[in-house]
C-alpha cells in the first residue's frame, strides 16, 4: 500500500497535468481554424482529461481512506 506522502505527490502531479489538459482544450476550441485536425486533437484531449479526472477521483478517495485510517493528524499534515 502506498504511503500518504506518495499518494499526495502522485495526486498533485496528476492534478497539474489535468489542469494543463483543460487549458489546452480551451486553446484548441478558440483556434479551431484548421478543421478536422484540431477537432481530432481536441477530442483526444477531452478524452485524456476525462480519464485523468476519473483517476484523480479514485486517487483522492484512496488518500481520504488512508487519512481516516491514520487519524486526524495524518490527514491534516497531508493537505
Amino acid at each position: 500500500m502506498a504511503t500518504m506522502s506518495e499518494l499526495n505527490a502522485e495526486y498533485h502531479i496528476l492534478k497539474a497535468t489535468h489542469e494543463r489538459l483543460i487549458e489546452e482544450r480551451a486553446v484548441l476550441h478558440t483556434t479551431d481554424a484548421n478543421g478536422a485536425a484540431f477537432q481530432d486533437h481536441a477530442h483526444r484531449t477531452r478524452l485524456y482529461a476525462a480519464a485523468l479526472e476519473t483517476y484523480l477521483v479514485k486517487l483522492d478517495t484512496r488518500r481520504q481512506e488512508l487519512s481516516r485510517r491514520n487519524g486526524p493528524s495524518a490527514g491534516t499534515a497531508a493537505r
